[in-house]
């Protein structure tokens, strides 16, 4: 007995089609048999069945035979129609983009196509080898039509690291315009204070920066770290809360 007959679907050329059946008897074993258009598919003898790059070719009504030593029943059909895929036309390449060195950095890309694309962002330092940009907790969005880089990330880098995302879909993959991520440089202290082994500086736009010793938390970020270099006491998250030198 058919329990569940293979469905009709349409598809998109290029992309991958699955068609199942299930069944049972209380004399097994079952065999199968998928047909297209009344015409047995060699190898098609599975309870199912896959083209795994559809194309135009692929569509007509399908069926599959299920036979035991009782003898045979033909599912219902299963029509599979196979529209044409567009490759993907980037309407809004990637912008250069100049970070603070507290703030998050955000590239995107708008694109169209069918079947409905998918993203895969890329980095370069020097515009002519690229990686692959992984997917980490300050970098979220890798494989997204956005790209969000955290504030550590973007210190870390420093300006020139170019940006680009591959678009793909089954038609195939266009590549985004580079573009440039610059770094502002932090700005001077306007004060310092602090004691004889660590200090705490205030920049003009607000932020408040601590450096030195911090073996029991003397710079109150949170940590024991030492700091030999200037650390942010602000919310990277969130605009600077003023403070009144």
């Amino acid at each position: 007995m058919i329990w569940t007959a293979p469905s009709s679907q349409t598809v998109y050329a290029g992309t991958r089609t699955t068609f199942s059946v299930s069944a049972s008897s209380n004399a097994p074993p079952l065999a199968f048999q998928w047909k297209k258009n009344g015409n047995d598919i060699p190898g098609a003898t599975s309870h199912i069945y896959t083209i795994p790059n559809t194309q135009s070719g692929d569509a007509g009504d399908y069926t599959v035979t299920v036979t035991n030593i009782a003898g045979s029943v033909i599912s219902d059909v299963a029509t599979l129609i196979v529209d044409p895929a567009n490759l993907p036309v980037i309407t809004q390449h990637p912008q250069s983009h100049t970070a603070g060195p507290n703030t998050k950095t955000t590239f995107s890309v708008t694109a169209t196509g069918l079947p409905e694309p998918s993203y895969q962002w890329q980095s370069s330092s020097d515009g002519s080898t690229w990686a692959t940009v992984p997917f980490s907790p300050a970098i979220t969005g890798t494989t997204e039509s956005v790209l969000q880089i955290n504030p550590s990330v973007t210190r870390n880098a420093g300006s020139g690291l170019q940006f680009r995302v591959i678009v793909s879909n089954a038609a195939g993959s266009v590549i985004s315009n580079p573009a440039t991520m610059t770094v502002a440089s932090q700005a001077a202290p306007v004060k310092s204070f602090g004691g004889n082994t660590h200090g705490f500086h205030l920049e003009a736009n607000g932020w408040l920066w601590a450096s030195g010793a911090n073996y029991i938390g003397q710079l109150a970020d949170g940590t024991t770290t030492q700091r030999l270099n200037r650390a942010s006491l602000m919310s990277t998250d969130l605009p600077p809360a003023w403070i009144t030198p």
